[in-house]
């Protein structure tokens, strides 16, 4: 059963037209991880801010003012069961995007939750001539897997994994410009798609044991980052604009060990979004 988000959490876009338009999507954002937030605490479910977001959390107590995205991160078992709750439970101004929900959906981040009342299309999609994704602004879900300690274990799982993953996104969809590998049009034919996701799932429950000391983004991402397990959890909370929201327990540590000098800024010619090659935050 759905709560009700419009008086919990309600849509202020309208009111927000005064500020530009950055700041009008991190608003719409904000109210997104409010939602997920929401739902992960209801439901019992680990999950915690990642990459920019977390960065901007520590750094500019809330969004980096260029951001234009939110990154969120959960184990797979977490995910798995929030995916199923989000199909029933976010709003019915919010899209759960996934490669099942929308076959033209071949992002890094294994889900998006889309805000059905604006329009964002990312810079790599102007490529693509398919008109049928999902666009609207978003907050990223990744997911982290358990991964083997041996360096050459783990890049052969990734190696496995990036492969499968990419027969199966070619079998969702195989006209998309961005899987027109050749090899792949031609392997794809070769397996029903239950038995690649059959493969897929089979390589994740091998490498994903729980009694692993090392994460890092899941087998089913081209994403290689890796921490040390004992650095996440207990989760602690970090502030983010006008709220707390789960954090890794070492910020310090995920920080220098994802991008070095963090608290340093970049040079002025970097400070810019660096998804949107569109933004129209209310496209009503």
């Amino acid at each position: 059963m759905k709560d009700d988000y419009g008086v919990t959490f309600p849509d202020n876009r309208k009111q927000d037209k005064d500020k530009d338009l950055i700041r009008q999507a991190q608003l719409i954002m904000l109210r997104m991880l409010k939602v997920v937030n929401h739902l992960c605490n209801k439901h019992d479910i680990n999950y915690w801010l990642d990459g920019g977001t977390l960065l901007g959390a520590v750094r500019h107590k809330g969004f980096i003012p260029w951001d234009d995205d939110i990154d969120l991160a959960m184990m797979r078992d977490d995910y798995n069961r929030f995916i199923e709750i989000a199909k029933d439970e976010l709003p019915d101004d919010m899209f759960l995007q996934t490669r099942s929900s929308d076959g033209y959906y071949n992002i890094t981040a294994q889900a998006k939750i889309r805000d059905t009342k604006s329009l964002f299309i990312e810079k790599f999609e102007l490529k693509n001539k398919n008109k049928n994704v999902h666009s609207g602004i978003f907050v990223d879900i990744f997911i982290y897997d358990h991964l083997p300690e041996e360096k050459t274990k783990r890049k052969l799982f990734k190696y496995l994994g990036k492969k499968l993953c990419k027969l199966q996104r070619t079998k969702l969809a195989p006209e998309r410009k961005y899987t027109s590998d050749l090899q792949y049009k031609i392997l794809h034919n070769l397996f029903t798609l239950k038995i690649l996701n059959h493969w897929i799932d089979a390589l994740i429950k091998k490498t994903n044991r729980t009694n692993r000391k090392i994460i890092g983004f899941g087998l089913d991402s081209s994403l290689k980052r890796i921490y040390l397990k004992e650095s996440f959890f207990p989760l602690s909370e970090v502030e983010f604009e006008d709220s707390t929201f789960p954090s890794p327990k070492d910020q310090d540590y995920y920080l220098k060990t994802t991008y070095g000098d963090y608290m340093k800024l970049p040079p002025l010619d970097q400070q810019q979004p660096k998804h949107a090659s569109t933004l129209i935050p209310d496209n009503t």
